[in-house]
């Protein structure tokens, strides 16, 4: 079966609309330790494009800018740094995974010595990445094809 129309459309007037409702929103995207990302600005990169056709969405050349923010106590981002060392290294998963969980305990713990001595050990971290990518939505599949043009 061919194409249902070989018609399409480009929609790079309609950015300003898809601003208002990206710009400024917080997502949380990992709970241990919080990691909460912000989009604070976005723009069509020189040459890209938004273009909608009845078989897909495409985004070319999307810029982001955004926030991140980590929020953890000192052994959850000591676990997290191990397990994403060890992976580096091509130690097994389970090496990664003991890691995490060695981190996870040591939290507990700390923050049991924590809660009787009435202090909060987090500490919270923010640092700002730009990141252009190309983003294709094919109607019918549930995935997001996406392609990390560079970062900045």
């Amino acid at each position: 079966m061919g194409p249902i129309c070989s018609c399409q459309m480009d929609l790079s007037l309609t950015m300003g609309e898809l601003k208002k409702k990206l710009v400024g929103d917080r997502r949380r995207v990992n709970s241990v330790p919080e990691v909460y990302v912000t989009i604070e600005d976005m723009e069509l990169k020189d040459g890209g494009s938004i273009k909608f056709s009845p078989e897909k969405f495409t985004f070319n050349g999307l810029n982001f800018q955004t926030l991140v923010t980590v929020s953890g106590t000192a052994a959850e981002l000591a676990g997290i740094a191990a397990a994403k060392g060890a992976a580096k290294l091509g130690l097994p998963e389970k090496v990664s995974a003991a890691g995490l969980k060695a981190g996870e305990k040591v939290n507990a713990a700390v923050a049991n010595v924590a809660k009787m001595a009435g202090k909060a050990p987090r500490d919270e971290r923010s640092f700002r990445i730009g990141v252009t990518v190309d983003m294709t939505k094919e109607f019918g599949e549930e995935k997001v094809q996406v392609k990390v043009k560079d970062f900045t």
